[in-house]
């Protein structure tokens, strides 16, 4: 791994864990915009720490080996495909140092109950609500579909580009807090869902549901279990889910 690549990697880490700021942060986003495979690579980041959220202890030995990797250089091989190289065995390192081939890890997966937050990354919002000039929907479809694909970091600048011309719209800023929530951006997502809840929008009943498992997420359990029980109660959005969450806890 070579000087231009750890600084790269170091941009992303700031730019998921909403580090970078001002010019640096719009910078990195009409980079990203302009550069498919950094867009790519952002992907791929963002969906390794998901899955190793939960595992601390493969998560502290990649960060080991990253930190040896970038003490040396890459093998010569054509731009293109180094870095897919270098992602495929930093994976393949990542299973050998569990001792876990892909079958078995799919078994462990399996039988493994899933954590109390997984409820809340299964999305089945509305459609989105169409009003306005015809740029509104235009734009507003676009994003959707970005959404609905899972590509949180290409949405995101356009969610936000998006509410700065129409900051009313509380259906697209539940949109923005979910996909800060699907970006482990749990401190912005919070501050969308509350934006939303105290507007008394339409919208209030998913958010609060969202900002109950961004508050596990924050492990905030105590406030989560508050939320979820008002949710039971009120048989407001996902109150089904929502005993099946508090059982887990």
């Amino acid at each position: 791994m070579n000087q231009e690549e750890i600084e790269k990697y170091n941009q992303i880490q700031l730019y998921l864990t909403g580090q970078l700021e001002g010019k640096e942060l719009e910078v990195f986003k009409q980079q990203m915009q302009e550069d498919p495979s950094l867009q790519e690579l952002v992907f791929l980041e963002q969906e390794l720490k998901y899955m190793l959220s939960d595992e601390p202890e493969l998560k502290h030995t990649l960060s080991e080996i990253r930190r040896e990797k970038s003490q040396k250089t890459l093998n010569t091989q054509k731009p293109s495909t180094a870095k897919r190289v270098s992602l495929i065995n930093y994976l393949k390192i990542a299973a050998s140092v569990i001792g876990l081939s892909v079958g078995i890890w799919w078994l462990v997966t399996q039988f493994t109950p899933s954590p109390p937050y997984q409820a809340f990354h299964t999305h089945d919002l509305p459609s989105y609500t169409m009003r306005g000039d015809e740029e509104k929907p235009k734009k507003a479809n676009e994003i959707r579909k970005l959404f609905d694909q899972k590509q949180y970091v290409t949405a995101l600048p356009k969610i936000e580009q998006f509410l700065d011309k129409y900051p009313e719209d509380q259906e697209m800023r539940l949109i923005l807090g979910v996909t800060n929530f699907e970006l482990e951006k749990y401190n912005k997502s919070l501050k969308n869902f509350d934006e939303i809840i105290n507007s008394r929008a339409f919208a209030a009943d998913k958010a609060k549901w969202y900002k109950a498992g961004v508050l596990l997420k924050l492990k905030q359990n105590d406030n989560a279990k508050k939320i979820l029980q008002e949710i039971i109660e009120q048989k407001s959005y996902k109150h089904q889910e929502a005993v099946k969450v508090l059982k887990k806890l």
